[in-house]
């Protein structure tokens, strides 16, 4: 009979031991931050940083919100470089100067507008 009690103390042992509060209450967690790499510098930042691109058959489209269909790949929004069409061939091919121009459009002027919001206006 004592092995069966000393079982039954390593069992205790054992619970005692485990990462779960005696509470019953659950471990905190830390949040899955999707990840996602840029197609011109190759730098990993969090996926709501990026901007995506679609690749569709009329040629490359912006897509800010995410979720137009389609093989999408990354960009770094803030940094000119990205933007460049070299960078850009490994992804759009043959659209990728007009997919670096509709991204100096689009981005350039963003850029331009955020700075001169700090601006005073004369």
């Amino acid at each position: 009979m004592s092995h069966v009690s000393g079982r039954k103390s390593e069992i205790a042992l054992a619970q005692d031991l485990s990462p779960v509060p005696h509470d019953g209450g659950r471990m905190p967690t830390a949040k899955h931050v999707p990840m996602r790499q840029c197609i011109a510098c190759r730098e990993r930042r969090p996926k709501r940083e990026m901007l995506r691109i679609v690749l569709t058959e009329a040629g490359p489209v912006l897509d800010p919100t995410g979720r137009k269909p389609g093989r999408g790949a990354y960009v770094c929004p803030d940094k000119p470089e990205c933007w460049v069409e070299k960078k850009l061939r490994r992804f759009a091919g043959a659209k990728a100067q007009e997919l670096s121009q509709a991204l100096q459009i689009v981005l350039g002027r963003v850029k331009s507008q955020a700075s001169q919001v700090g601006k005073p206006s004369t």
